[in-house]
């Protein structure tokens, strides 16, 4: 990945793969158990779902050599995770029990779409493996534009796979997904 000055430029094989420490999943669980993570909107997040995130975001920030988050002690998170070259970026991150593909899926629930992100980087994080993959990169103004509305409950059918979508949102394939982005602020 490489940022530079007031742009960002971000290339992804399509895929990433980084491996995830225990260290880096000690401190994600202290930090869910201690301080007010994914506390926004709706707050369907159970624990688990916190850990993954935080250990996606503990992953990618020391992949990047930036400092780890630390806690919050606000009321609610700010809707991103990150800001790299002046443009926030909200982590959304998936479990599965193999290694995603393009033809698999990133969602975000319809309360998110006021969130003040500018970017979306979907990753998956392996349930048996310590391995997170960077999935794909998208703008927030692209993925409200391009995404299929699923509504809650009605029955999903991924890889063989069924279940109720749990939320209302939006979801995008990853192959949709930029696996380059190159822009200024100013668009």
């Amino acid at each position: 990945m490489v940022f530079e000055g007031d742009s960002i430029f971000i290339t992804l094989r399509r895929f990433t793969y980084l491996n995830v420490s225990q260290s880096q999943r000690r401190h994600a669980k202290w930090l869910v158990k201690n301080y007010n993570f994914d506390k926004i909107g709706s707050g369907i997040s159970n624990e688990e779902m916190k850990i993954t995130g935080v250990v996606s975001e503990i992953t990618i920030c020391d992949a990047l050599g930036i400092p780890r988050p630390m806690g919050y002690d606000q009321k609610a998170d700010e809707g991103y995770d990150l800001i790299i070259a002046g443009k926030r970026i909200n982590i959304k991150t998936n479990r599965r029990a193999r290694y995603p593909t393009s033809k698999d899926w990133g969602d975000i629930i319809m309360y998110q779409k006021r969130q003040p992100a500018d970017f979306y980087l979907f990753c998956s994080l392996h349930k048996y493996r310590s391995v997170l993959t960077l999935c794909g990169l998208c703008e927030k103004r692209y993925f409200w534009e391009n995404g299929i509305l699923i509504e809650k409950g009605r029955e999903l059918n991924i890889k063989g796979v069924r279940f109720p979508a749990h939320q209302t949102g939006l979801w995008m394939q990853y192959k949709k997904m930029f696996s380059f982005i190159g822009g200024s602020q100013n668009g």
